[in-house]
């Protein structure tokens, strides 16, 4: 019946649609950085494809060719069960222009077998119909699930175009089967847009008249279930308050699982108000997040898609890594290297770093076309403008 409704989709009389399968989302700066980069990419009517509406903000501008359809039941739900919003997507697929997945972490298993193995059964079943077909700027962990990477395999064989958004996570997916794997790297990359004021102005150009460099912080609730984290941070505030810095604490995931906030509302309240150091409470935009990157002399994050942002600004970031995929993330840059493995004492690991980062000559920024380039890859087969991914 699915491969039916996908052969009948020459006799449909709908406006043909780009499909992208959203990542979660919910509360999620990256996740919402991450679609705002396909939509600046693809040109045309987009439908997306994620757990609920509220999931995702479609920014003003994209609201007239945005539309949104849930697949909550196809991605999370058992395969016995899914065959209902299998119907669905098939439904959805049968007016696709093209058909593409968000893969980010979300592909190899470490956080859930299940919805990996629909998300490549979806793009394994776009190719079978002949539907381009590509998986998006994706990570590959090296305890990634053996399940998941023969499903992926089978969409490449299929014909999914498969990118990997940086050469370690390409490694990996070779030596796993995925012989189709191609160098790309992050979407985020790819996009550019950026507020010309913020909230915070004031407090960085009154930094700036004072003498002092700003940093933005970010403590991530996903490191907090692995190490406690609030002192390391209150040797790292300490350490660049000393070295003249004021300190923008900047949550980057808003939820209750993980949930940044609350880290860095803790970390605040170590310090007295008089200190120079403030904290936004608040989800900010992807835009006003490069905005903030621009307006900054340092990052130190645990979360990567801040410092993917930080990077295309020009901006060092100092990044805890987490599942394996910030390792790779640094390979793109030459001579730059600035991973700290989130284990107890990596407060003073980061101090260490701080100095060096802030003496960082600027050859590393040479990368960044390249890098952009290779982000722009991701949408070949989806647009007319992108340029080839590479193979290994």
């Amino acid at each position: 019946m699915i491969a039916k409704l996908l052969r009948s989709s020459s006799g449909s009389i709908q406006s043909p649609s780009h499909i992208i399968m959203a990542p979660t989302g919910g509360g999620n700066i990256g996740d919402q950085a991450l679609i705002e980069a396909a939509f600046r990419a693809l040109k045309g009517n987009i439908t997306v494809v994620g757990t609920t509406a509220d999931s995702l903000t479609i920014p003003l501008a994209d609201r007239d060719r945005v539309k949104f359809e849930s697949a909550s039941g196809f991605i999370y739900l058992p395969p016995v069960l899914r065959f209902g919003n299998a119907l669905k997507l098939a439904r959805l697929m049968s007016t696709a222009r093209t058909f593409s997945v968000v893969g980010a972490d979300l592909m190899d298993g470490a956080y859930n077998p299940g919805a990996s193995l629909a998300r490549s059964s979806a793009l394994w079943l776009a190719a079978k119909h002949h539907i381009p077909s590509v998986l998006l700027g994706c990570s590959w962990a090296n305890s990634a699930v053996g399940s998941c990477a023969s499903a992926l395999a089978r969409a490449g064989r299929a014909g999914a175009q498969l990118n990997f958004r940086d050469a370690t996570s390409q490694e990996r997916a070779l030596n796993q089967g995925i012989v189709t794997a191609l160098l790309t790297s992050d979407i985020v990359f790819s996009d550019d847009t950026m507020d010309a004021q913020h909230g915070l102005s004031a407090f960085c150009k009154a930094a700036r008249k004072e003498g002092r460099n700003v940093a933005l912080v970010n403590a991530s609730g996903l490191v907090a279930k692995k190490v406690p984290q609030t002192e390391e941070y209150v040797t790292i505030v300490n350490e660049l308050l000393q070295n003249n810095f004021s300190v923008v604490l900047l949550p980057h995931v808003f939820r209750a699982t993980g949930d940044d906030l609350e880290q860095c509302r803790t970390i605040l309240e170590m310090f007295s108000p008089s200190t120079n150091v403030t904290l936004v409470d608040s989800m900010l935009p992807p835009s006003t997040i490069r905005s903030l990157c621009r307006d900054a002399d340092l990052v130190i994050t645990g979360r990567m898609h801040l410092a993917v942002m930080a990077l295309g600004r020009g901006v060092v970031p100092i990044t805890l890594g987490t599942h394996g995929k910030v390792e790779g993330l640094y390979r793109h840059f030459q001579g730059l290297d600035f991973y700290v493995d989130p284990q107890v004492g990596f407060g003073h690991e980061v101090a260490k770093l701080i100095p060096r980062a802030m003496k960082q000559n600027s050859e590393w920024k040479s990368s960044l076309p390249a890098v952009e380039s290779l982000s722009k890859a991701n949408f070949r087969l989806l647009t007319d403008t992108a340029l080839p991914a590479q193979a290994s």
